[in-house]
């Protein structure tokens, strides 16, 4: 999984789970926890909750507290990335309850991620302050237990300070970062996804030939879209189209920043490219979550934008 190869780490978590007995069930959680990731990484949110939802029944089964935290921290990146930020939100509290069961040493793997998973999901409904708080505590138990989840922490803290028009902040926060990573020795395939955020802080200070630098770095010559979705962070292709678009925004180039949106709504609903997307659907094209979506995104509002677009999408899933 660790190389891209998800198909073959695909047949070996299932041939795992197939042959291993019954008892040992913390590496049958373990190949769950895997299949779920890689169906992430695939872009099949409605896959991965069906391999965690068995992670999460196994890890109940043999009451294993700490197993069932990182269960549900699973399930929670799930759930937002099904677009269901509430029952994301609920997951994330039901895990830190649970965690409080456990020793204070075990406790801190499971709480670091999910207090970080919280900030990120503060952030995006809009609770700067509480972001703020659960980024630094998160940040903290993340350097005690070496956890590269802390990325979650130093990339929202610069997101903030971009929004608080703080860009110095901004760029020193993922500067201790990239340090950081280095000094665990992490591969930087790892953490690259950081110079999206960068990317974002140079628009912010109308450096666009920096910033399209880091984007075109992270792309490699390929579409946002075709980008892959790494574990740590499998919103990276969503992320890298938000962020093209809106430095075609600030270039006044409404043409291609319309185009990176169509691009991304064609690849998310598998739409077929035959000509202007008003008319390959008029269900699609008239739905007023498509229509006030699309609104959002041409005044640059991305994150309310996918809220739309996610819901729309999850009801596509449903009627399936």
């Amino acid at each position: 999984r660790g190389k891209g190869e998800y198909e073959q780490a695909r047949s070996l978590c299932e041939l795992a789970l197939r042959e291993l007995p019954k008892d040992r069930f913390a590496i049958r959680v373990l190949m769950c926890s895997t299949l779920t990731n890689i169906e992430l990484g695939s872009k099949n949110p409605e896959a991965a909750r069906v391999w965690n939802r068995l992670e999460i029944d196994v890890a109940r089964q043999y009451e294993a507290v700490g197993l069932e935290i990182l269960s549900l921290f699973d399930y929670a990146r799930v759930e937002l990335c099904r677009g269901h930020f509430a029952r994301s939100s609920e997951v994330v509290t039901e895990g830190l309850v649970l965690a409080q069961k456990l020793p204070a040493q075990r406790r801190l793997f499971p709480r670091a991620r999910l207090t970080l998973y919280r900030a990120f999901i503060r952030w995006l409904k809009g609770d700067t302050e509480g972001a703020k708080q659960d980024a630094y505590a998160g940040i903290d138990e993340a350097n005690r237990c070496r956890d590269v989840i802390v990325l979650y922490g130093y990339s929202l803290l610069s997101l903030i300070h971009i929004s608080e028009q703080n860009n110095e902040a901004s760029l020193s926060i993922l500067a201790q970062a990239e340090r950081l990573m280095q000094r665990w020795r992490v591969a930087q395939s790892g953490y690259d996804w950081l110079l999206l955020v960068k990317a974002n802080v140079w628009i912010s200070q109308h450096k666009l030939q920096r910033a399209q630098g880091c984007i075109d770095e992270i792309c490699r010559g390929r579409a946002c879209h075709e980008l892959p979705s790494p574990e740590v962070f499998p919103m990276l292709p969503g992320l890298a189209a938000v962020t093209q678009a809106r430095l075609y925004l600030v270039a006044q180039d409404y043409d291609a920043c319309l185009q990176q949106a169509e691009d991304w709504l064609r690849t998310t609903f598998a739409i077929e490219q035959t000509g202007d997307l008003s008319v390959l659907s008029p269900d699609l094209a008239n739905d007023p979550r498509m229509i006030r979506g699309q609104e959002l995104w041409t005044v640059a509002a991305y994150v309310e934008a996918q809220d739309e677009f996610e819901s729309l999408l999850d009801e596509a899933r449903s009627n399936r």
